[in-house]
């Protein structure tokens, strides 16, 4: 928080419009007690750029760190792991794939998912959250699960349709979006007071998301040791993308390649395959669902390329992203069925790309 910026007070009212659903709270009654007996937690956030804490002028002032923040003051006697599995410009749909490799291996026993500004289509992203939900729900370390709905400037995110995961599963659920929309139609603040742009949170805007969650959880602490602890249990769904994975150069080869050499483009997905020729690339998978991520890049050098599954065209990629705000991690689902099989993939330059860069970050499977 700049010392320009204006300071904006959390209101009861605020509070109480935040709380959209109180959940059942059994997971997080047993991991209070747990850290009350002095046992180590792991406390954990997923989602994309918001999460992992952009535009907070340091990460210690991240609404991530902040909710860490409360567990390490409630309990300064207890080791408090922190896991922040954020990424920038990714929706639930990459959430689903790497949640195993980037959050559950650390046996978490919170988690708070944020995806309510990054998921944009609803067809792919309510099946890929709700599939994401549902798998950290039934890992194996059981963990407590807060949805956290963030919100643009122009009011939208996607809290309507993630809420319904939400109260599938009666799980609390924090808006941001309630509590701050109506105090700046109001005139009590406006959105610059807590966003440089028209969808992070500044320092002041990730203060105001950890003062509402960490309220939350003052409540449920004040309740915890009179309370039923008994861990309410979830039924592991078989959902479109409860099996998802991410195959990247460290884990698989290609068939063939020409042109495409493993490559370490993107330091949250480090294993990749590069070309900056005309290149080819292809994959034998066994699979229902494929989905390609590819980079898009501002440098004026990415270039189109075709997918085939099973020699008929599947989509172009376009890694072109001249004028953009920088370089990302795109996705496109190019295939889904109902019954895995086994399926082959091409990847290989458009007839008409004047640009031969591409990267393929890695292959989506389900």
């Amino acid at each position: 928080m700049t010392m320009m910026s204006k300071r904006v007070y959390v209101t009861v009212p605020m509070k109480q419009r935040s709380v959209v659903n109180e959940g059942d709270k059994t997971r997080l009654y047993s991991v209070i007690k747990k850290a009350a007996r002095g046992e180590t937690i792991t406390f954990s956030v997923i989602g994309g750029s918001i999460t992992n804490g952009c535009h907070a002028e340091t990460r210690r002032e991240s609404y991530a760190e902040l909710t860490a923040g409360w567990w390490k003051d409630r309990f300064p006697w207890v080791p408090v792991n922190y896991i922040n599995a954020g990424i920038g410009a990714t929706d639930s749909y990459i959430g689903v794939h790497r949640a195993e490799a980037d959050l559950l291996v650390h046996r978490p026993d919170v988690v708070i998912a944020e995806f309510s500004v990054n998921d944009m289509d609803e067809k792919i992203n309510s099946d890929s959250y709700r599939s994401l939900i549902n798998r950290i729900l039934c890992s194996e370390s059981y963990p407590a699960v807060i949805l956290l709905f963030t919100v643009k400037e122009d009011g939208t995110n996607f809290q309507k349709l993630h809420s319904e995961t939400g109260f599938a599963y009666n799980l609390p659920m924090i808006s941001y979006a309630d509590a701050v929309i109506p105090e700046i139609q109001t005139g009590n603040f406006t959105w610059k007071d807590i966003s440089p742009d028209d969808i992070h949170p500044s320092s002041e805007g990730h203060r105001i998301i950890a003062e509402l969650i960490n309220d939350y959880m003052d409540k449920v602490y004040s309740e915890a040791f009179s309370a039923d602890i008994k861990k309410k249990q979830y039924k592991s769904e078989q959902l479109k993308y409860s099996s998802a994975r991410i195959l990247s150069s460290r884990i698989t080869e290609p068939d063939f390649c020409t042109g495409f050499e493993k490559s370490s483009v993107s330091s949250q997905f480090p294993d990749n395959w590069t070309t900056t020729v005309p290149g080819i690339i292809e994959h034998s998978v066994t699979a229902s669902n494929i989905g390609i991520m590819y980079m898009r890049t501002v440098s004026e050098k990415g270039g189109m390329y075709s997918v085939f599954i099973d020699g008929k065209h599947a989509a172009d990629l376009d890694a072109d992203f001249s004028g953009g705000w920088g370089d990302y991690t795109a996705y496109t689902e190019v295939y889904s069925s109902d019954m895995p099989s086994e399926h082959h993939i091409r990847i290989v330059k458009h007839a008409e790309s004047e640009s031969d860069l591409f990267t393929v970050v890695g292959l989506c499977i389900s």
